[in-house]
Formats: structure tokens, sequence, C-alpha cells
């Protein structure tokens, strides 16, 4: 072994016998690397921690902004429950058509998921009207409150597939001014098929441009799904008509049934109804006109140009 490795070697077993705190460099440079390592991921993990936080308020402002808020300008607006359950649907641009009412100020309920105890006396006094977009089958669960509602004067919208709802209840018939049968006969139903078809353009016609719904708008083209061979009551006030082998020849009506202002709109299955702006119009002013805020003022198209009434 040569004399510089010997010397290396001795140099390091007299240092290993010394006081560490004296010569020993060992934990001094352990902590110093320590310190250098950890510091740039401490930098990196805080950074990482801005960033995320400011995602999730983000986030959460965009939630936020997409709920409905009542504020001093518009606390007027007419509150509406919206009933889904039984159908699919594109739920994000159905709701936006909600949002875009300057008039409405809506929340949403589904059936099976607590729509049931709504729709009852008890609970009517937070909203002012039911928006109905469901296909549900099964009434017994809320039909007695709902039927009181009604009673009451609470007003009722139905859109689009609302009308195959309760096939075995022959009371909803009354209740929308009309019924459609979907799907496979059940035993004993005799009823001819309603046969709906998606994407038919064709043009949606005013029938009665004088009801305040109408009042003021023309005739527009529309891309949608169609019914045709469902019922429609013969007492019904006729609103919408429509020239096409794949619809009905009435699409939208008023009645009454109790005490209440009923509308139907058949067009609204998915964005090309929702987007429409006449489509909307009417959605809106069915609306208005169910809780008595209409009529509108003289020649006004929109929904929300609307003279301030009460009652029914």
């Amino acid at each position: 072994m040569n004399t510089a490795a010997t010397r290396g070697m001795v140099s390091a077993g007299e240092m290993s016998h010394r006081s560490d705190s004296q010569t020993f460099p060992g934990p001094w440079l352990f902590l110093r690397v320590l310190c250098f390592s950890i510091l740039p991921l401490a930098s990196i993990g805080i950074a990482a921690h801005s960033w995320l936080m400011s995602a999730q308020v983000e986030d959460h402002d965009r939630a936020e902004s997409a709920i409905p808020r009542i504020d001093s300008r518009r606390d007027n607006r007419v509150r509406v429950l919206v009933v889904t359950g039984g159908h699919a649907f594109e739920e994000d641009e159905f709701f936006r058509m909600f949002n875009a009412m300057k008039s409405v100020l809506w929340r949403h309920s589904r059936f099976t998921e607590g729509a049931e105890d709504l729709l009852s006396p008890e609970a009517s006094s937070t909203y002012d009207v039911v928006v109905f977009y469901d296909m549900f089958q099964d009434p017994e669960r809320h039909k007695t409150g709902w039927l009181q509602l009604m009673q009451r004067g609470k007003g009722m919208v139905f859109l689009h597939h609302a009308l195959g709802s309760y096939r075995k209840w022959d009371e909803y018939n009354n209740i929308v001014g009309g019924r459609a049968w979907f799907g496979r006969p059940s035993e004993g139903d005799l009823h001819a098929r309603s046969i709906p078809k998606q994407g038919v353009s064709y043009r949606v016609h005013i029938a009665n441009s004088t009801h305040p719904i109408t009042q003021g708008l023309r005739d527009f083209d529309l891309v949608d799904e169609t019914y045709s061979g469902y019922e429609v009551n013969p007492k019904v006030e006729v609103l919408l008509t429509a020239d096409h082998p794949d619809s009905g020849k009435v699409i939208g009506w008023t009645h009454r049934y109790k005490n209440s202002r009923i509308v139907y709109l058949q067009p609204g299955h998915d964005h090309t109804a929702y987007r429409n702006t006449d489509y909307r119009t009417l959605v809106e002013r069915s609306i208005l006109w169910t809780v008595g805020r209409l009529p509108i003022k003289n020649n006004a198209r929109n929904a929300h140009d609307v003279i301030e009434t009460r009652g029914h």
C-alpha cells in the first residue's frame, strides 16, 4: 500500500476518534443537503397548492354562477318548479333555457327524488307554477295532493313528452287536455300508438294571434321531434298548429282544469328547440299566463315585456 493511501486511511481512522462537533462534517453536510433538497420541493408544493385552490375557487364560481339567484332588481320573478323523471333529456341545455328567462326563478326536482313531496298543498307556497317535463307513470304517491293544488288554482305547464305520462290514469287526459300513447301496449290497452319522429324540419303556425301567449308572434321554423297519433280534447283552446305528415295538427293549447290554467306545448325535444328564441318565448309566456302575469304590452314580442297583473 503506498504512503499516500496509508496517510488517507490513518487520517480517516484518527478522525473517527475525534469529537464530531469539532471535526466531522457529516451531520452538518447532511442538513445542508437536506435543506437544499426540501426547499425547492416545498416551493413546488406551495405553488401547486395555490394553483389547486385557484382552480377550486374558479370551479366554485362557475357552479355558483349557474344557480339562479334572487336580487333586489328581480325579486318579482315567477317561482317555477320544474319537474322531470321517466325520460332522459339534454339537461344542461334544457336548464340553460330557464336561466335565460328574465321573469323566472326556477328550481328542479325529479320524480322518485323528492318531486312527489313538493306536489302537495303543504309545499306549494314555495313556488307559483309547475312545469312538467317528465314521462313518469306512477301517480299514486302524489296524485291526491296534486289534484288539490289544481283545485286551488296552481298553474301548470306541460312540455313535449309529458303528454305520454300516466298511461293507466284516465284523469291525466283531462288534466293536460290530451294524451299520447307511446311504446308497446299493455294488456287490455286498445289505444292506437303515438309515433315520435326526431329531426323533423317543419313550420310552427300561430293559430290564435289574440291569445296573450301568442300575441305578436309570427309563424316560425323549427327542427324538432314531432308526434303523430295522439289525442287532443275537443274543448281546448288551440294556440299552435303544424302542417307536416309526421306531426299531429294541433301542437299547442290551453284550457282549464278545476281552477288551474293549463298549457301544453308539443315541441321541445332537445337543444334545437331549447335554443330557439320563439320557442323560449312561448314557454316563458306560458308560465306567466298560468299565474296571471299576462297580457303582454301591445306589439311586444319579448316575454318579459308584460303588464304586471295579479290573480287568475
